[in-house]
């Protein structure tokens, strides 16, 4: 069945070529028999329906988004998009996904982690050098746990320096200001 358009290429496809309200969507999910797994699927062109056009580097592929009530309208404040990386071609289609959420008492989604067209993956940095890449200017950018009640380790990357601490038992984040063991970027 099609809604805006005449040739629908999924059992259920609703196409506009333009949508007008903030985070509208367009919604298709394929099912080929009972052992294959439904997807849901969301494509995205320029151009037109009747034209489309390849899609270019930093255009929106897709997305999910969550929301809720706020007392007067409804609103995405969780939300993650599926984002081309350059202009897209039979042989070449990059992309990446950013995942953003909303701090307490703030009405502004933050991007909170990338991953990118390397397999690379950044939390709160958008430009990922390695397969994992946690970023914080103030804070440890690792902490090991071993559940409730029991101090975690925390290890911190500050001006080229490696160091290894402990948080408290309660695990609110907060290092000793001893170090148990630094290394710095010249070695022991």
């Amino acid at each position: 069945m099609g809604i805006g358009t005449t040739n629908p290429v999924r059992k259920l496809e609703v196409v506009s070529d333009s949508l007008t309200m903030c985070c509208s969507g367009i919604f298709a999910l394929t099912a080929y028999a009972p052992s294959s797994t439904p997807y849901i699927v969301s494509r995205s062109a320029r151009g037109t329906s009747a034209s489309p056009a390849a899609v270019q580097a930093d255009d929106l592929l897709g997305g999910i988004s969550a929301g809720g009530y706020d007392g007067s309208a409804f609103w995405s404040s969780a939300f993650y998009d599926f984002i081309a990386t350059q202009q897209w071609s039979a042989t070449a289609r990059g992309s990446r996904m950013d995942f953003y959420t909303t701090p307490n008492d703030t009405t502004s989604s933050v991007l909170r982690m990338r991953i990118d067209q390397s397999g690379n993956v950044g939390i709160a940095t958008t430009t990922p050098s390695w397969l994992l890449n946690p970023s914080s200017a103030s804070a440890s950018q690792l902490a090991l746990s071993a559940g409730a009640g029991v101090a975690q380790w925390a290890f911190r990357n500050a001006g080229g320096n490696l160091y290894f601490a402990t948080t408290t038992v309660g695990g609110d984040n907060s290092t000793t200001t001893i170090s148990a063991l630094e290394i710095a970027g010249g070695g022991f």
